[in-house]
């Protein structure tokens, strides 16, 4: 029997009270932080990436669930964020 078999998906001709209901969207939000020549934009071939921060938030929550930054050596603590340093 294969794990994968579409003829056993179970499905409710009627969705009524708990089923009705869509599931509450995350949103993930990112800022990436590069390192480029004073006055220009980054671009991929030349500048490195030094720092990549995201927050990830249920849609109407007043606060994140999630705080991240991920950093190239080190970096500063940030309150109510965690910091992975590479």
């Amino acid at each position: 029997m294969d794990v994968y078999d579409y003829t056993k998906i179970v499905f409710h001709k009627k969705c009524e009270g708990e089923f009705q209901k869509i599931a509450p969207l995350r949103i993930l939000s990112f800022d990436i932080e590069c390192i480029s020549e004073k006055g220009k934009f980054p671009t991929a071939e030349n500048d490195s990436i030094i720092q990549i921060a995201n927050i990830c938030q249920i849609n109407g929550a007043s606060e994140p669930f999630i705080r991240n930054v991920f950093t190239l050596n080190t970096c500063a603590p940030i309150i109510g964020t965690q910091v992975f340093s590479f």
